[in-house]
């Protein structure tokens, strides 16, 4: 999706731990400064209904009441509560197309904390656990980036910091 086609929808920024669902096609879910977290979103193209969580760290077994608060912090609880938010707003899970991104090597050149890799394994490991395949993925890598979900069309893409082209992660799916 190119960054000009956005001018006429309303960005709706999700921030590290946030989780958001929309039904209104005239907004584009984004996330930014994606770093060694990750974010899930998923669409339904035929409903227009689309969500999306940052989370930060893998799992809140540690952290159970903060995971109750917010659990878009974390990959396990951001996943049952965006599914969870996603059918009560209107969205059939057999139509949800899934999209990642983040899991990059930041700020720990020895690799020995990776906290991007343990959090697109715990991505990983829960998508498969619920049956769920990705559309379109950009994880790993030592970029930050934004993503961007139309929920009118569907489009999907990453920006890695210090580029001018977003990465398509799925073209448009419906005609406005």
């Amino acid at each position: 999706m190119l960054s000009t086609s956005r001018a006429s929808y309303e960005q709706r920024i999700v921030p590290i731990g946030g989780l958001l669902v929309s039904d209104n096609p005239k907004v584009v879910l984004c996330s930014h400064s994606i770093g060694m977290g990750v974010v899930l979103a998923a669409c339904d193209p035929v409903a227009h209904v689309v969500g999306l969580f940052h989370a930060l760290l893998p799992e809140a077994r540690a952290h159970p009441s903060r995971a109750k608060e917010k659990p878009g912090l974390f990959v396990d609880a951001g996943l049952e509560a965006l599914g969870f938010t996603l059918r009560t707003s209107g969205a059939v899970p057999s139509r949800l197309l899934y999209f990642a991104a983040g899991g990059a090597l930041i700020m720990d050149t020895s690799g020995k904390l990776n906290v991007g890799l343990r959090n697109t394994d715990a991505l990983q490991s829960w998508l498969a656990a619920s049956g769920i395949r990705l559309t379109g993925a950009n994880l790993g890598g030592y970029a930050c980036r934004s993503f961007y979900l139309a929920c009118e069309t569907g489009e999907a893409s990453v920006l890695l910091s210090g580029q001018l082209n977003e990465i398509s992660l799925c073209p448009r799916l419906t005609t406005a």
